[in-house]
């Protein structure tokens, strides 16, 4: 494949890999532009600033200072929560990974892990087949069900960012204030009685 840089470079390469994420370029020119989100709110920054404060409780203490420190901020940013769900991640030499075919949304926990076994299953398949299409095709079919499980944890609830229930918050809470252990780490040596 010949591509031509944004500099005006221009290389051939045999096959391209796009890990540019969620709002893929490699995306875009490989399977045509992504949807827009049909909302208003994105069409300026004083709007999307005020869909958040309205979506927010008032009587609550802790949202006050921070709806009044976004309504200033320089640098808001602002997105959907947003999966990509692409019937298939390759189109000719080209290949996506990561969030530009696998996006879980952050409300799963699971981008990291599925980015990592995506590009981990990605890398090998080339090597192991001498036909790309069959590489990219096995590639596919190996992560099916791996992202669509990790996907499925942004929409069900069954995940420590978006606990469902109080008992859930609870114990989500809980756990974030008890530091974790390192692997291997030896607990804390008893306090000395004086």
């Amino acid at each position: 494949m010949d591509i031509i840089f944004d500099s005006g470079a221009r290389r051939s390469f045999d096959l391209v890999i796009g890990t540019d994420g969620l709002h893929s370029h490699t995306r875009r020119l490989a399977f045509g532009p992504e949807e827009k989100p049909p909302y208003d709110a994105f069409r300026s920054p004083e709007a999307r600033r005020e869909l958040v404060a309205s979506r927010l409780p008032e009587r609550s203490r802790h949202v006050p200072r921070p709806v009044a420190a976004m309504r200033e901020a320089d640098d808001l940013f602002f997105d959907v929560v947003s999966q990509i769900h692409l019937p298939t991640g390759s189109s000719g030499r080209v290949a996506l990974a990561g969030d530009a075919v696998h996006a879980t949304s952050f409300l799963s926990g699971q981008g990291s892990s599925v980015s990592l076994v995506g590009a981990y299953v990605l890398a090998g398949e080339p090597a192991a087949r001498a036909d790309h299409t069959e590489a990219f095709a096995a590639y596919e079919r190996l992560m099916r069900d791996f992202v669509e499980t990790n996907q499925a944890l942004a929409t069900t609830g069954g995940t420590f960012v978006t606990p469902t229930t109080h008992e859930a918050l609870d114990a989500r809470n809980a756990a974030r204030r008890t530091p974790p252990r390192s692997p291997g780490a030896r607990a804390a040596p008893p306090t000395p009685v004086w």
